[in-house]
């Protein structure tokens, strides 16, 4: 039986959809998980290397813990970058890191994704804007999650290509070449994300007990 959009992000949001292969005939969407290329390696990044080689960390272990230093770094870049962008809230942004855990939509995915949804919550706490609402890298994660269950309907693939776009602009561009949805289909779309953007919704303020 095929679950609406809702009812797959209900499952999604609640752990309780077994985490499967796609089968070999589902369309699903474009793929996030390209790595993004570092231009060079620092030397946390030889340390992991060498704790692989010896065995000291297995595989999965250090790759999560390059990926939280990864995080951690993409994090200070945003909030210096914001700090320069609004020298007059300057440390109102320095205290915004806290915002920034990764969340599960995000978890494995391209380090793009991540930086677009720490930028996103910056830019909402330098307004004094509520920050529970999913980012777009949240919604855009959690998409490319459900389409590995079956092939989206055309309001999620819609959302997709919209959210896409908002993050790779150029490659959506190329991807979506040619896909024109009416007016209609933009007004489900908007109420579609809304209601994405509710549902992954969460208390950023992560606090040291």
């Amino acid at each position: 039986m095929r679950h609406s959009a809702m009812q797959q992000l209900d499952l999604l949001v609640n752990h309780a959809e077994a985490k499967t292969e796609p089968p070999a005939d589902a369309a699903t969407l474009p793929a996030l998980r390209e790595v993004t290329p570092k231009a060079d390696v620092s030397d946390f990044d030889s340390l992991i290397s060498a704790a692989k080689s010896s065995g000291v960390l297995s595989g999965s272990l250090a790759n999560t813990i390059e990926c939280v230093f990864d995080c951690i770094d993409i994090a200070e870049e945003e909030i210096a970058a914001a700090k320069i962008r609004f020298p007059e809230i300057a440390d109102e942004i320095h205290e915004t890191f806290r915002f920034l855990r990764p969340t599960e939509p995000l978890e494995g995915l391209c380090d793009t994704l991540y930086r677009h949804h720490a930028r996103e919550l910056i830019l909402r706490a330098s307004a004094d804007a509520n920050l529970e609402p999913g980012t777009t890298a949240e919604v855009l994660g959690a998409l490319s999650r459900l389409s590995l269950a079956g092939p989206p309907s055309r309001e999620m693939t819609l959302l997709y290509m919209k959210l896409f776009g908002e993050i790779f602009p150029e490659q959506a561009s190329e991807i979506f070449a040619g896909i024109c949805p009416n007016d209609y289909e933009l007004t489900r779309v908007a109420e579609l994300e809304s209601e994405f953007r509710r549902k992954l919704g969460t208390e950023r303020d992560v606090r040291c007990s």
